[in-house]
């Protein structure tokens, strides 16, 4: 049976809905056209949330079997929103591993990332269910494609939750194969020196990186309202979810996009929750890449907006430090916001340093490199490269290493097979990023 002291994510979900059942959890707006934005958004509590993970855990319990030899793969194909968070925690719940997709992908690039890790089902949403479909004909194997929401029509008795989802944290089956137990999600990588390869994401990892988004500098807390533009299929936008389900926190999801742009009130929908005037909970967590916070910056200085109440934001996939006026402007919009810059990469889990930006740093010998420290549970080294064992000057070039917890223990490659751990030596992971 699954030891009770073993990491997993469920836990964190646990925690939510002991700590706040009837905070609110999640925010979704329905759309942001002209004619349906005044429509107020829809709010989920930590108890309804529960409900929904629970009665989707039962239909894949059923569906998937309760004890199965390998753990078996379930895919999923989503924008972020309420369903696609639910569906991962509830896919973890039931043992199963989840390989959320890249929505950017064509069917045949869908299709190859299916053929890597053969999953038995296949969760789409609407938007992406034409895509799905195409991409399930190329398989060679049968894989059941259901709708997203499969399991949110049945919900249980409120009076079996509690006990109900407990269980399924310290008591489910894991399996003895050594290439799929402890495993959580399977994300693929960009793939852009090549065709795009399954990270293996572990229960600890995951756990351990959520936990690191609630220490300082970053700070997750109960009261933090995240608005979730980082796509689920991305380990940035997992690790920052788990993070804030683990608090009790809140999670604000945009609407789709709008079919008429002239209805729109800004030019990207993602923004809407940050200028929505009728707001009950006002958002005051972002996580973003650079380019996505000069689209923030650009929109609230065209509409003559501030946001006051921004306390924190998180920036990774590029370096904000080398980009001192987008600093600045987004310190004069968001002047209560603690900027801090993150180095991550998905092998890692997520987040390897954080560094607290200020303008004194930048104003710092090679600050366009800042990257802070390393997160706790982490260690990190600059060697040359291929060489874990000699130390750099000041001047020479060197490859990041990390070792601890984060670290994966490698690439898919099956069920019944190890891990590719080839970026793996001595417990270092040679990220390939060079300084």
């Amino acid at each position: 049976r699954h030891p009770r002291g073993m990491a997993h994510v469920c836990h964190g979900l646990a925690r939510a809905c002991t700590v706040n059942p009837d905070g609110v959890a999640t925010v979704e707006y329905a759309s942001c056209d002209a004619a349906t934005r005044d429509q107020p958004p829809r709010l989920t509590s930590w108890r309804e949330f529960h409900r929904a993970v629970q009665a989707l855990y039962t239909r894949l319990r059923a569906r998937l079997g309760a004890t199965p030899t390998s753990k078996p793969r379930v895919a999923i194909l989503a924008g972020n929103g309420c369903g696609m968070l639910q569906s991962l925690y509830a896919i973890a719940a039931a043992g199963a591993i989840a390989v959320p997709l890249n929505v950017r992908w064509e069917p045949a690039e869908l299709a190859s990332a299916l053929s890597d890790t053969t999953p038995q089902l296949f969760l789409a949403d609407e938007a992406q269910f034409s895509k799905a479909e195409a991409a399930v004909s190329q398989c060679a194997w049968p894989v059941a494609l259901e709708p997203l929401a499969m399991g949110q029509r049945e919900l249980l008795p409120e009076e079996l939750l509690h006990e109900e989802l407990g269980e399924l944290v310290v008591s489910a089956e894991e399996p003895s194969d050594a290439a799929t137990s402890g495993v959580a999600f399977i994300l693929f990588t960009s793939g852009t020196s090549g065709k795009a390869k399954g990270v293996v994401i572990t229960h600890a990892m995951a756990v351990c990186q959520a936990m690191a988004k609630v220490c300082a500098p970053v700070g997750i807390a109960q009261d933090s309202v995240f608005l979730s533009v980082v796509p689920l299929f991305h380990i940035g936008g997992i690790s920052t979810s788990l993070a804030v389900t683990m608090m009790g926190g809140t999670h604000v999801f945009s609407p789709p996009n709008s079919k008429s742009a002239r209805s729109r009130p800004l030019k990207s929908p993602l923004l809407y929750p940050l200028v929505d005037s009728l707001a009950r909970i006002a958002v005051n967590t972002l996580v973003v890449v650079p380019t996505m916070l000069h689209m923030v910056t650009s929109e609230l200085t065209r509409m003559g907006r501030r946001l006051p109440n921004i306390r924190l934001v998180l920036v990774g996939g590029g370096s904000l430090s080398a980009l001192p006026s987008l600093f600045q402007e987004a310190k004069a919009l968001m002047p209560g916001a603690v900027v801090v810059q993150t180095y991550a990469c998905t092998e890692a889990g997520s987040s390897v340093t954080f560094g607290l930006l200020t303008e004194a740093v930048l104003t710092l010998e090679g600050a366009a490199c800042f990257a802070g420290q390393p997160v706790p549970h982490a260690e990190i080294r600059i060697r040359l490269k291929d060489d874990e064992s000699r130390d750099l000057s000041k001047e020479a070039v060197g490859e990041i290493l990390t070792r601890g917890p984060h670290v994966t223990p490698g690439y898919w490659r099956g069920p019944d097979v190890p891990c590719d751990s080839s970026r793996i030596r001595n417990g270092w992971l040679h990220t390939g990023r060079l300084v």
